[in-house]
């Protein structure tokens, strides 16, 4: 209930004071700086949709105090004005990995690499997105019957749609015709595993581009060679890497009466400051 919530962001408050002064003031000023980003960057920049009336807000936010908050700069340099604690800074900026993206400034880049592989100030209304506490475009939402259910429904639409999926099968190479494959449970110690193919007019790879460049996009090989099952690694230092998340799906037979629908657990640099 309303009492329940208040409680929990009271403690919220509490442990953000108590990472730095007047931590849960200067959130409130971070909150207040990405939900103007939100405001106005949602239906001009995303949907498209011109919307007038945002734009003062948006001006005003990120022209204030010397243009400290301006939406262009690396996210790191306005969390480093606003925060003092890692912590802090952390709990700001850690959506930019939704993206594929990290909030550092890296000076050997143009304009702090904002034009790369780091996130500018304005992706700050991510955060703002998932946990502004009143604006009404914000909130946390999870699918009724789980994550799951989300796969399942996709896959109900596709089947519809006359797709035909198939399970069990890797990929070993892409071709400008098609896809060679194997059973995802070869046995990789035989050097002669026959690869079939399947003829396609366009393939889509849902994969880091440095990956699939490396080890899937064809290199031209012909005969008994081509699809031919390998060892393959994913690294080629030619290649600027997604920033990356190491997520866990975890299977859990109880509920977990201590932990809410949505969950943030900070941690830095060794496990003696993580228990901080």
């Amino acid at each position: 209930g309303a009492g329940a919530l208040g409680e929990a962001e009271m403690q919220s408050r509490s442990k953000m004071d108590a990472y730095e002064p007047d931590g849960a003031e200067k959130w409130d000023e971070y909150m207040r700086v990405t939900e103007a980003f939100l405001d106005c960057g949602l239906p001009n920049f995303i949907e498209e949709r011109l919307d007038v009336a945002s734009f003062p807000s948006f001006l005003r936010e990120s022209l204030k105090d010397g243009g400290k908050f301006w939406p262009l700069k690396p996210h790191s340099d306005i969390l480093e004005a606003l925060f003092s604690s890692t912590k802090m800074r952390a709990l700001a900026s850690f959506q930019d990995l939704y993206v594929g993206l990290q909030p550092y400034r890296n000076d050997r880049k143009i304009a702090g690499g904002v034009m790369g592989k780091t996130a500018p100030a304005v992706f700050g209304l991510l955060a703002a997105l998932e946990l502004h506490p009143t604006n009404e475009k914000c909130g946390v939402y999870a699918p009724i019957g789980g994550f799951r259910a989300v796969g399942e429904a996709m896959q109900k639409l596709a089947k519809a749609s006359g797709v035909v999926i198939q399970c069990g099968r890797a990929v070993t190479e892409v071709t400008s015709d098609g896809v060679y494959f194997v059973p995802s449970e070869v046995d990789k110690s035989k050097n002669d595993i026959k690869a079939d193919f399947l003829p396609a007019d366009l393939v889509v790879v849902n994969a880091d581009l440095p990956f699939a460049t490396e080890t899937l996009i064809s290199k031209g090989r012909k005969g008994r060679d081509a699809g031919q099952s390998e060892e393959k690694y994913d690294w080629d230092d030619k290649f600027d890497f997604s920033s990356g998340v190491v997520a866990f799906h975890w299977s859990i037979s109880k509920q977990l009466e201590n932990l809410n629908t949505h969950n943030v657990f900070l941690s830095v640099g060794s496990n003696a400051a993580a228990r901080e």
